[in-house]
């Protein structure tokens, strides 16, 4: 029986292969790519970021305008095409990109970023990635859209769409809505959010980092 990975990666790389979702018809939304890399940036600061992993990269639209700097980042994605795009293009010391593959885990870091992948995941990956990552992220930037909301929280299969509410059953996260706007999209009114979470992992890394050295310094 193919696992929920092979399950996504089958439907994610027809939706690259074939173009399912006729993106490429859309005029570029620059402003709105900007605002998504502008809300990664100040996250990154006011929480003094130094470690970011994104859930589903794909082919790095908005993350390439981000400073990252100071920052190490590992993208992964369950569909090869964006990863060896995004190594050849934009891969450096600090930033690196993986195929999510079985028994592939997502490196623990300070910030979780998973921008429009939870809505088109059944409900019962989102419970399953939910849980993974608030055991291996402090905090957690997640994106969806909220409207179209007449399967709001619904059932699909990999790679369909519903608008997800995660502070709503079957979720019942505490959530923290940072941003929202409308993204109208071949006729549809979407309305989006972004949304804060806080995950179990004790503190960030820069601040575990700098305890150990100046703990190792303390005993020279």
């Amino acid at each position: 029986m193919a696992s929920r990975v092979d399950k996504a990666r089958a439907a994610f790389t027809k939706v690259y292969e074939e173009n399912l979702w006729g993106l490429d018809q859309q005029p570029p939304q620059l402003d709105l790519l900007q605002r998504v890399a502008t809300l990664i940036g100040d996250t990154v600061r006011k929480y003094r970021i130094a470690s970011v992993a994104e859930f589903g990269c794909g082919f790095w639209n908005y993350a390439k305008l981000v400073d990252w700097s100071g920052v190490t980042y590992d993208g992964y994605d369950v569909s090869h095409h964006p990863i060896r795009f995004n190594s050849d293009a934009y891969g450096a010391p600090n930033i690196r990109f993986h195929q999510l593959l079985d028994g592939v885990q997502l490196a623990p870091a300070d910030l979780l970023i998973c921008k429009d992948v939870l809505q088109h995941l059944p409900t019962e990956d989102v419970l399953h990635y939910l849980a993974v990552f608030k055991g291996r992220f402090s905090y957690m930037l997640i994106l969806n859209a909220t409207f179209p909301d007449n399967n709001l929280n619904g059932p699909i299969e990999h790679g369909d769409f519903r608008a997800l509410r995660l502070d709503l059953p079957p979720f019942d996260e505490t959530v923290e809505v940072i941003d929202e706007w409308d993204n109208p999209l071949f006729g549809v009114p979407y309305h989006n959010q972004a949304c804060l979470l806080r995950g179990t992992r004790s503190q960030p890394a820069r601040e575990t980092w700098v305890k150990k050295l100046v703990g190792r310094m303390g005993r020279t």
